[in-house]
């Protein structure tokens, strides 16, 4: 069975051109200045070293030695670029800042301002995004909105 596959040039070219791809999309990805369409394709790196791993070996049982090698050279390149972002390791202290956002809909015959301003002075949030907001609400509101200096209405 070995034999008929050697001799199977749609397996054959299917694999070149998987081998093909797969490395330029690898080389792609360490180019900086590339159109932004061909810099996507530097971004399956995991998915080119998994592909590539399953045509490393498609090959070598073949006999494409040739083919593994470039296979196996994709996979190794790869696998440089993949471990660092994968690797386990301490979090920096700085990620624990959150920031926070509030979205409400403040619902214009609603009246309900006590309990909106003490949410919103409970929650503390970087950024409040208010909907459906009248006159009265921005009267409501003034002493908690006015302690964010960026805003658009």
């Amino acid at each position: 069975m070995k034999q008929s596959l050697n001799n199977s040039v749609p397996i054959l070219v299917t694999l070149a051109g998987v081998v093909l791809v797969c490395s330029c999309g690898t080389l792609i990805g360490f180019i900086d200045d590339v159109p932004t369409l061909m810099s996507f394709l530097g971004h399956f790196r995991v998915q080119y070293f998994f592909l590539m791993s399953i045509v490393a070996l498609a090959a070598m049982w073949m006999g494409r030695r040739g083919l593994a090698v470039i296979a196996a050279i994709t996979i190794l390149v790869n696998f440089a670029a993949i471990v660092p972002i994968y690797k386990a390791g301490e979090r920096p202290k700085t990620a624990k800042k959150r920031l926070t956002v509030v979205s409400l809909n403040l619902y214009s015959n609603s009246k309900n301002y006590d309990e909106t301003k003490q949410y919103l002075a409970e929650t503390n949030p970087d950024i409040i995004a208010l909907m459906e907001v009248t006159k009265a609400w921005k009267n409501a509101l003034k002493d908690v909105l006015d302690k964010y200096k960026h805003q658009v209405n």
